[in-house]
């Protein structure tokens, strides 16, 4: 189990650090969640902060490529393959909530 995690620990950590369309591979980045080889508590908050503006200089606007990243992530984990459910992405269902309730702010406002 040592060594599991400190495979899933370094492979998350490259993930985190890599940057634009290398760490945003459907491909990549759902097989290592179908086959546990990282942890899907911690890829959850690191999408969170992927999303979440608060997270990064630009505090009024969405990432873009992240959001269109995490649908079709759980499109694929959630509905096509049902390895995971909605209840695996509490911290990024947050932010999609967050985005959408502002979506329709700005429709409705």
């Amino acid at each position: 189990d040592v060594l599991k995690d400190k495979v899933s620990h370094d492979l998350l950590s490259l993930l985190a650090n890599e940057s634009g369309v290398q760490r945003q591979n459907i491909d990549v980045v759902s097989g290592l969640l179908r086959y546990q080889l990282i942890n899907i508590s911690e890829f959850d908050r690191l999408l969170e902060k992927w999303l979440d503006p608060r997270h990064r200089d630009a505090y009024s606007t969405v990432n873009a490529p992240a959001l269109d990243f995490a649908v079709v992530l759980l499109q694929r984990m959630c509905l096509r393959q049902r390895v995971l459910s909605a209840s695996h992405w509490t911290h990024t269902m947050e932010v999609l909530e967050r985005e959408v309730s502002k979506g329709r702010q700005f429709q409705h406002g």
